[in-house]
């Protein structure tokens, strides 16, 4: 049965993220879950999240190559010192329009990126501390000195989606951090494909997942809807809707939104698909939905306004749904644990 843990997504500022820090500790949610959100750092929200709790767990979900490998491995270490055995490390690889556009740093090939970025980051992490480390890659050189933080006082996870990412955290990494806007049957299928490494030791999957609550299901159902529509009609999560409901579908979505009909994109979205996307609930069944997620053992639940925020009237999700569901998961999720 998965446990739920607080995401960095439903806090609107650094004061508001430590304010829900506490109350999420004292509720018992499983984690503190900070990611390289736009306007936010997850570095300076970790240890935000760090300073004002005394035994929560605090995860990157995740941290990109748009720093330095040597940067990376420095604020992860300081972090782990700051509150050993509180802190985990996860990297990912950012997508084609971050990056490059926002960041100035190369995507492609974004495995081989990823797993030159964790070599470097973790051979920093892992060296003696204060022993030379100088480390040569294809795309990350460095010389610096490591910190002496092995797997347990340290764990470093990999975010992916795919299944060439997914074999490549099996491979090299500590846990597997599942992205949001990934359905379920996927998630099912990456979970079969760390398996293997998950039945020789410690190896956890934390997913993130859209979250939407309501006291009317239906209402809860329409903020779901927009959001995931939103999100599908960017071009990288296109395929993500014909991996949940076949090629057909996914093509008469794609017509629409290329139509500029968004709304008329979201409904040919199937009840069913919008709940393999998003937990759709109300309070009283919230937990029970975000427990039976069986593939995953921490949950992360993000608010239904990320992409759909973006688009409005066009989907007919208001400022109004947007505060009114980020206070319904908040509440929820604190009352659930």
């Amino acid at each position: 049965m998965a446990r739920v843990g607080l995401s960095r997504a439903l806090a609107r500022s650094g004061r508001e993220w430590q304010e829900l820090s506490r109350a999420a500790e004292r509720a018992g949610l499983a984690g503190l879950w900070p990611a390289d959100l736009a306007g936010s750092d997850c570095f300076v929200d970790a240890a935000l999240a760090l300073a004002a709790t005394e035994t929560a767990h605090v995860g990157i979900v995740v941290a990109l190559p748009t720093r330095s490998a040597a940067q990376t491995a420095a604020a992860a270490a300081a972090l782990a010192a700051y509150a050993p055995g509180r802190f985990l490390l996860g990297l990912g690889a950012g997508n084609d329009y971050l990056n490059p556009t926002v960041h100035n740093v190369p995507f492609a090939p974004p495995l081989a990126r990823l797993r030159d970025f964790h070599a470097a980051v973790t051979a920093l992490l892992r060296a003696p501390a204060g022993a030379p480390v100088s480390y040569q890659g294809p795309y990350q050189q460095v010389s610096a000195l490591g910190f002496g933080l092995d797997e347990a006082a340290l764990p470093v996870l990999l975010g992916a989606h795919g299944p060439a990412m997914t074999r490549l955290a099996a491979e090299i990494a500590d846990g597997l951090a599942v992205q949001v806007i990934t359905p379920l049957p996927t998630l099912a299928a990456r979970a079969q494909l760390v398996r293997e490494r998950r039945q020789r030791g410690s190896f956890p999957i934390i997913l993130g997942m859209i979250a939407s609550v309501d006291d009317d299901e239906a209402t809860a159902s329409r903020r779901a809807r927009a959001e995931i529509a939103a999100a599908l009609s960017l071009p990288r999560f296109r395929p993500r809707l014909a991996e949940a409901a076949g090629d057909a579908l996914a093509a008469r979505f794609s017509e629409r939104c290329d139509a500029g009909d968004l709304s008329g994109a979201a409904a040919l979205l199937p009840e069913e698909i919008v709940r393999a996307f998003a937990i759709v609930a109300r309070p009283d069944t919230f937990a029970e939905a975000a427990g039976a997620i069986a593939d995953a053992d921490i949950v992360v639940p993000v608010p239904p306004d990320l992409f759909a925020g973006r688009f409005g009237a066009r989907l007919g999700f208001t400022p109004a749904d947007a505060a009114a569901a980020r206070e319904m998961l908040v509440s929820t999720l604190l009352a659930a644990a």
